[in-house]
């Protein structure tokens, strides 16, 4: 889950700003995505923040937790 330091007054939607995200895979190491895109099944957005599925990785099990280490990867926006 990725929290909104403060709670929008609309919910937002999400966009994804880079098709090769770099990430870190607990307990698997550095990792990066390829041809990756946001996942509707499993994303969720609201005004408190948004849970986003990204695919593209190799590797490891499906909904586990890794850690974003590349700045600029997802965009939300909300109409006010």
């Amino acid at each position: 889950m990725w929290w909104i330091p403060l709670e929008m007054r609309a919910v937002p939607t999400g966009t994804l700003l880079t098709t090769s995200p770099a990430i870190n895979h607990t307990g698997v190491g550095g990792k990066t995505g390829s041809s990756s895109t946001i996942v509707g099944a499993g994303t969720s957005y609201s005004v408190d923040g948004a849970y986003i599925r990204i695919d593209g990785f190799t590797g490891g099990a499906g909904k586990e937790p890794v850690f974003i280490t590349s700045d600029d990867v997802i965009g939300l926006q909300a109409e006010l």
